[in-house]
C-alpha cells in the first residue's frame, strides 16, 4: 500500500537578543511552530484597537468576541492572541480608544495651518430621535466626527440653527482650531441662517450642501414634468412589487429568468429618500431587467379565484405597466436625463471630493454645462426654461468657484514655502519660486475685468 511521505524539516534563527530559536515541524504543522512571540503592551494596545475597529466596520455586537469559533480561529493564528471579554472590549479598551483617538484628532486639527470646514446636518434615528451630527474637515479633505447632538426637544428655526452655529465655531475656536468654512443643510432655517451669519461672521465661508442642491435639482424635474413623474411612481411600484416577500413566487421567477437569460442575479434597486441617486438606480435596475420581466403571467381579462395548483397571475396594475411601450419609452428618457445629474452626485459625495481639488471641481462645472446644453435643445420649451434657471444658479457658482480657486492658488503656494519648516532666507530656489509667484499673481490683476478691484491688489503687492 502507498503511504504518502513524511517531511520533517529543522531550522534555526538567530533573534535581535542573540538566542536561538529551533522550529521542528512535520508536514509544516500549525501555525504556532512559526509565530511564537508574545504581544508587547503597544501590540496588545494595538490588537484591541483592530478589533473594536473590526466591529464597527462590520457592524457586529460585542459579544462575539465570547463566541468559541471566534476564540478557535485566533487561537489558530497566534496562541498568544487572546480575546477580551465583551464586557471588557465594550467598557475600558472602548473608552481608552475613544480617549486616545479624540485626542490625535484634536492635535490634527489644531496642527491645520489653513484652517479647517465646519459641516453638520440633522438625521432621526431608530429612537425616533433628532441629532445633529458634526463633522469636521480638514484642508486636505480629510474628515473627522466631532460630535453628535440630541436636538429633539429644540425648534429647528434659523435663530436656533444660529445660535448652534455660533456656539460650534466658538468651542473650535477655544480648542485653537481655526475654523474658515461652514457646510450646511439646504433646508430652510439653516438657508436663513447662513444669509445672516455671513453678515456677522464676514472671516468665514458659508456654503449649502451641493449634493443637496442637486438632488433639489433632480426634483425639480418631477414637479414641472408630469410624464416623468408617472414614469417615475410606476418604476417604484414596479421595484417595490418584486422586493415584497409577500409575492416571492414572482420573485423567484424573476431570479430564475435573469440567470436563464444573464447567467447572474441582480436586484431590482429600492427608492431612498436618503440616497441621493436613488432615482436613477431603481430606472437602471427596472431597465436591466425588462427582458425578463415578460408577460409570462398574464392576467385573465375576467377576474376569477385562482384554481390549486395554477401559477399565480401578475397584478392587473403591474401588468399594465410591465406591457405599456410608452412606459419603457420614457423610462429610457429618463434614465439619459437623470445620468449627469448622477455623476455630479457621485463625484460631490465621494470621499475625496474637495474644494481645492480643481480637477472635481471642472468635471462638476463641466456636467453642469452638459445639462444646460441638453435642456436648451430639449423639444418641451416650457420644461426646458424652468429647469436651465435653477441649474445657471448652480452652474454660475461652480464657474465663479473655479475663478477663486485659480485666483488663490499662487498665494496658497506662496504661503506653504514660507510657513514650512525648510523655509530659510538664505535658500535661493525657495526665494525664487516665491518671487515667480508674486509676478504671476501681479500679472493676473493687471490683466483682470475689474480694474478697480486689481488696482487696488496690485498696489498692495507691489509693496
Amino acid at each position: 500500500m502507498y503511504k504518502e511521505p513524511s517531511f520533517t524539516f529543522e531550522t534555526s534563527s538567530s533573534v535581535s537578543q542573540g538566542s536561538k530559536v529551533v522550529i521542528r515541524s512535520t508536514s509544516f504543522g500549525t501555525l504556532d511552530n512559526y509565530i511564537v512571540r508574545q504581544l508587547s503592551t503597544a501590540d496588545l494596545k494595538k490588537f484591541y484597537t483592530l478589533l473594536l475597529q473590526l466591529s464597527l466596520s462590520c457592524g457586529w455586537a460585542f459579544h462575539w468576541v465570547n463566541k468559541p469559533e471566534a476564540e478557535e480561529l485566533f487561537n489558530f493564528l497566534n496562541p498568544h492572541l487572546k480575546l477580551p471579554d465583551r464586557r471588557l472590549l465594550a467598557g475600558s479598551i472602548l473608552t481608552d480608544t475613544v480617549k486616545d483617538s479624540n485626542i490625535l484628532t484634536l492635535k490634527t486639527l489644531q496642527e491645520d495651518q489653513i484652517g479647517v470646514t465646519l459641516t453638520f446636518d440633522g438625521w432621526t434615528n431608530v429612537r425616533n430621535e433628532h441629532l445633529l451630527g458634526i463633522v469636521i474637515l480638514t484642508s486636505e479633505g480629510r474628515p473627522y466626527v466631532w460630535k453628535a447632538i440630541d436636538i429633539s426637544s429644540e425648534h429647528e428655526t434659523h435663530v436656533e440653527v444660529m445660535e448652534k452655529t455660533k456656539e460650534m465655531i466658538k468651542e473650535l475656536n477655544n480648542s485653537n482650531i481655526k475654523v474658515i468654512a461652514v457646510v450646511t443643510d439646504s433646508a430652510g432655517p439653516y438657508t436663513a441662517s447662513r444669509h445672516r451669519l455671513r453678515i456677522t461672521e464676514k472671516a468665514i465661508v458659508f456654503l449649502p450642501c451641493f449634493a443637496h442642491q442637486i438632488n433639489l435639482c433632480v426634483g425639480k424635474i418631477f414637479k414641472e414634468s408630469t410624464e416623468f413623474k408617472q414614469t417615475m411612481d410606476k418604476a417604484i411600484k414596479i421595484a417595490s412589487f418584486f422586493r415584497n416577500p409577500n409575492y416571492k413566487f414572482f420573485i423567484a421567477k424573476l431570479k430564475d429568468q435573469q440567470y436563464e437569460e444573464y447567467k447572474r442575479y441582480f436586484t431590482i434597486a429600492a427608492p431612498e429618500e436618503t440616497r441621493w441617486n436613488s432615482c436613477y438606480y431603481v430606472c437602471t435596475s427596472i431597465l436591466k431587467a425588462q427582458k425578463i420581466l415578460a408577460i409570462k403571467f398574464k392576467p385573465p381579462i375576467t377576474e376569477t379565484g385562482r384554481r390549486t395548483g395554477e401559477d399565480p397571475f401578475l397584478k392587473r396594475e403591474i401588468y399594465k405597466i410591465i406591457s405599456s411601450h410608452t412606459f419603457w419609452q420614457y423610462l429610457n428618457h429618463l434614465i439619459e436625463i437623470l445620468y449627469p445629474y448622477c455623476k455630479i452626485l457621485n463625484k460631490l459625495q465621494s470621499d475625496k471630493a474637495r474644494l481645492s481639488d480643481k480637477a472635481c471641481l471642472n468635471e462638476v462645472t463641466h456636467n453642469l454645462a452638459y445639462i444646460t446644453q441638453f435642456w436648451n435643445n430639449y423639444s418641451d420649451l416650457t420644461l426646458a426654461t424652468q429647469l436651465v434657471t435653477r441649474l445657471e444658479n448652480s452652474h454660475t457658482f461652480w464657474q465663479y468657484l473655479n475663478h477663486l480657486i485659480e485666483i488663490l492658488y499662487p498665494y496658497c503656494k506662496i504661503l506653504n514655502k514660507l510657513q514650512s519648516d525648510k523655509a530659510r532666507l538664505s535658500d535661493k530656489a525657495c526665494l525664487n519660486e516665491v518671487t515667480h509667484n508674486l509676478a504671476y499673481i501681479t500679472q493676473f490683476w493687471n490683466n483682470y475685468s475689474d480694474l478697480t478691484l486689481a488696482t487696488q491688489l496690485v498696489t498692495r503687492l507691489e509693496k
